[in-house]
């Protein structure tokens, strides 16, 4: 299975040394194909594409969200040896301590691996809902948001921690709901996450039929045309629409396409955008 573009742009910029942080932004809510098991795909989440595919070589894996607090999304055992990972159950959830807790962790394994460098430990932080941790500041001395986004800002830009095998993700749908010492950071690398294109939708589309058969049927093998059609829709949206279609045994026509489209497209816009039809056409138009 391929590597969308910008998680290839990701490993190179990575895997080159030219950043070690990246504000992912954009359509970070929608679903990605994975493999599964016996070569089946399945659909997960942008936190689980990054633990599966593009951080499978790392020993530990961290989440930290405002809600959940710090999580160990992978490596356990080795996470395990850190002395202060004791206390891992009473972590705080508010986003100051938890972001010291999480630099404590990062200048720790960068020591071990200085003194020895056989027990270096690759670690990757994704920290989700960014923009409600270190927003724009709204004015005056906001000393408490401004020493999150420092640290923030220092996960790419201190030496120590770059350059022993660590990596951070900052994921947001906006880059304007990130505190500016954090977006405007030359050395972190910001990836546009795009809504899916054609190419993503005919195989994601092959495997909802094997979920959903009857709104697809009319199509049998060939997906190229209900691709183009919707694309611009997220994936979660056309899921949802064809469980719907599943569950009232109603078939998509050609027909359907392009109303369908413009639905999903409005409802993922959550209003923001909204197709008018035009009372002229190209007929219209003279003196060019």
């Amino acid at each position: 299975m391929t590597l969308p573009a910008w998680a290839t742009e990701v490993i190179d910029l990575y895997e080159s040394g030219a950043s070690s942080q990246f504000i992912l932004h954009g359509n970070i809510d929608d679903l990605l194909m994975l493999p599964g098991g016996e070569g089946k795909p399945r659909f997960a989440s942008l936190t689980e594409f990054l633990r599966e595919r593009l951080l499978t070589r790392f020993d530990v894996v961290l989440g930290y969200d405002l809600g959940n607090g710090i999580r160990v999304e992978k490596g356990g055992e080795r996470f395990a040896e850190w002395p202060l990972a004791t206390k891992e159950s009473s972590f705080p959830k508010t986003p100051r301590e938890a972001i010291h807790i999480l630099t404590h962790y990062l200048r720790f394994c960068a020591n071990v691996a200085r003194i020895k460098p056989e027990r270096s430990t690759r670690v990757a932080v994704i920290v989700r809902n960014t923009g409600l941790i270190v927003p724009p500041s709204s004015g005056g001395a906001a000393y408490e948001l401004s020493a999150i986004a420092s640290q923030l800002r220092d996960w790419a830009g201190d030496s120590a921690i770059a350059e022993q095998h660590c990596t951070t993700f900052l994921l947001t749908e906006n880059l304007n709901d990130l505190h500016p010492l954090v977006s405007n950071n030359p050395q972190t690398s910001r990836i546009a996450v795009p809504l899916p294109e054609h190419a993503q939708l005919l195989p994601a589309l092959g495997h909802l039929a094997t979920l959903y058969p009857v709104p697809l049927a009319p199509f049998g093998n060939d997906f190229s045309q209900p691709a183009a059609a919707l694309t611009g829709a997220t994936l979660s949206s056309i899921e949802t629409l064809l469980q719907s279609r599943q569950h009232h045994k109603k078939s998509l026509t050609s027909q359907d396409l392009i109303g369908l489209k413009k639905d999903l497209v409005e409802k993922d816009a959550q209003g923001l955008i909204e197709f008018i039809k035009p009372d002229r056409t190209l007929d219209d138009l003279h003196g060019q």
